[in-house]
């Protein structure tokens, strides 16, 4: 879903489905770290890949879809705040209007697999979607939210009924983590995968000094040991890796690897196979030469030349349920 400017600014006065599911650890695609940035308007622009853009032009489509499967009329609601609750704030796929007259929260999902769904008709939608799904039945005073995904090409549709306890749970949390990251401005615990967004966040800022390292706070003082440490073990870890990956290879020799490993190593085998050798043609020369008159086919037999084979060392972990 395009979202304007003016939903943007709003969506940052409170907490939103997706951002619940992020700020609860359950998000494979956003942090706690990415939502207090974005809050605080840190956060880099979205670029927009394949699979958002997936949903984003097909989404109309789906939702005409299931309102012909349905029979509901539906609407974009836009985004929507809880009258009761300013921080809780959706921007739903849709409000459903079902032939009953009973209202319904509508999200439309277009995954690039059916990974962790279950059978349609029921409430089994992967686990980072029910917080998502129950702060939009918040937001919007319904009883049902509905789940349209398009899995391998297929309509399928899930149904997920309101929790008040849940509800309540994540209202409590939202509330408490609001308050003391967006309101204190104190970023939460951050993870290893969000070092490009604490990068980003940081990239704008114009450096004006060294910080002197009394002059931290005990807690940094540590953040910065360990982080040295790490530094230290990781340039120690690759040298040891680089002798010891030489010696392996001295001893595998002409072999395609070595298999048979001890299971309790965690690996299945070693592989070292000499890929086909190839051919590598310089096609800037070809073209280049093709200008100055001479034929295709001559300039491409000129400037090809042989290419070896690569022999690529790759270690095979044991997969789950056998080697």
């Amino acid at each position: 879903m395009s979202l304007t400017v003016e939903q943007l600014a709003l969506r940052r006065t409170g907490v939103t489905g997706t951002d619940v599911a992020a700020i609860l650890g359950l998000s494979p695609w956003r942090t706690a770290f990415d939502v207090w940035a974005d809050k605080l308007g840190n956060a880099p622009p979205v670029v927009a890949n394949e699979d958002m853009e997936r949903g984003t032009f097909l989404e109309d489509g789906a939702r005409r879809w299931y309102a012909h499967r349905t029979g509901a009329r539906v609407v974009e609601p836009g985004t929507v705040v809880c009258p009761s609750n300013p921080l809780v704030i959706a921007t739903p796929d849709g409000l459903a209007f079902l032939p009953s007259g009973e209202e319904r929260a509508l999200e439309i999902k277009m995954p690039s697999s059916a990974h962790g769904w279950g059978e349609p008709g029921t409430d089994a939608v992967p686990d980072y979607y029910l917080p998502q799904g129950a702060w939009q039945m918040a937001a919007l005073d319904v009883q049902r939210v509905d789940f349209f995904a398009v899995l391998d090409g297929k309509p399928r549709l899930y149904h997920v009924a309101r929790d008040l306890e849940l509800e309540g749970l994540l209202v409590d949390e939202m509330q408490r983590w609001w308050r003391d990251h967006v309101v204190t401005g104190k970023p939460p615990p951050v993870e290893a995968r969000d070092l490009p967004s604490v990068s980003a966040a940081f990239r704008r800022h114009e450096c004006e000094r060294h910080l002197d390292f009394s002059a931290l706070p005990p807690e940094s003082q540590v953040t910065v040991e360990e982080y040295l440490r790490a530094y230290s073990e990781e340039s120690t870890a690759a040298e040891r890796r680089a002798l010891w990956e030489a010696r392996v290879k001295l001893a595998i020799g002409a072999a395609p690897g070595v298999a048979g490993l001890p299971p309790e190593l965690g690996w299945a085998r070693i592989d070292w196979k000499k890929n086909k050798d190839g051919t590598q043609t310089d096609w800037a020369k070809v073209a280049g030469a093709m200008r100055d008159g001479v034929p295709y086919a001559a300039a491409v037999q000129t400037y090809t030349t042989p290419r070896e084979g690569a022999r690529p060392f790759t270690p095979r972990a044991i997969t789950k349920g056998g080697r």
